[in-house]
């Protein structure tokens, strides 16, 4: 069940152009890998900086946990 603001927000991604809808997308994937990173460190706070950035990359490309 579509809400209201389904509607709107449906209609606001037509209006845009491919590169508005391109920007939103890497914003979005820049939200994701840093909320990962910060998952990650807060669970695993003696793990390196350089397996973070690997764990997060391999959830990016490979959807492994």
């Amino acid at each position: 069940m579509e809400t209201q603001t389904d509607e709107r927000q449906i209609e606001i991604y037509r209006t845009m152009t491919p590169q508005q809808k391109y920007d939103v997308m890497v914003s979005l994937m820049d939200s994701a890998r840093s909320l990962k990173e910060g998952f990650l460190r807060s669970i695993h706070p003696d793990r390196s900086e350089e397996n973070i950035r690997r764990d997060v990359r391999e959830w990016m490309l490979y959807g492994r946990q």
